[in-house]
């Protein structure tokens, strides 16, 4: 049963995502349940995180949407990857356990498995950026400590397992669908 289900089913998750969007930056806590709508990253990031436990917010699930200045084509694999590895590196004590790409029509994906310093600790993360036509989306698992991102990887891997991508962003990256704006 998922927490929706639990907690009052659609009717009750939809308001729930009312009142976050209302608000900007909000805290919904339930029991078991923390979402945090956080458009104060960057005036161009919109994004939502939950927290299994609100007492342990550094452990979350989370997704971001950026906008893009440029058409991001599976051509773009090797640049992207020495970006994001860029940015990673400046993340303090950085170790990356797992690093893969790939590409699905014009749809990039780069992951990353990592354990990093903050805030007096070592934590733990899984990563997806997403690059799709002009949006980049970061979908991130982390847990507080090791034992913690151990303790909820069911939970983290059954919300990257079950994310999905709305049709329209698989039409807007289909190379077969849209003339590629490189070569006009």
């Amino acid at each position: 049963m998922r927490a929706s289900e639990a907690k009052g089913g659609d009717h009750e998750r939809r308001a729930k995502r009312s009142a976050i969007r209302r608000t900007g930056f909000t805290q919904v806590a339930a029991p078991t349940l923390l979402i945090v709508e956080r458009d104060d990253l960057t005036e161009d990031r919109e994004g939502v995180i939950v927290a299994p436990v609100p007492e342990d917010p550094a452990t979350y699930f989370g997704i971001w949407a950026t906008p893009l200045d440029i058409t991001v084509e599976a051509d773009d694999l090797p640049e992207l990857r020495e970006g994001f590895d860029t940015g990673l590196a400046k993340l303090a004590d950085v170790e990356v356990e797992l690093a893969q790409e790939d590409a699905v029509g014009n749809i990039v994906r780069v992951e990353r498995v990592l354990t990093f310093s903050e805030a007096g600790g070592v934590r733990k993360r899984k990563l997806w950026a997403l690059y799709l036509d002009k949006w980049q989306v970061l979908v991130i698992y982390q847990g507080s400590s090791i034992e913690q991102y151990d303790y909820w990887l069911p939970m983290g891997n059954y919300c990257f397992n079950t994310f999905e991508l709305p049709e329209s962003l698989w039409f807007a990256t289909d190379p077969e669908l849209r003339p590629n704006p490189r070569r006009s």
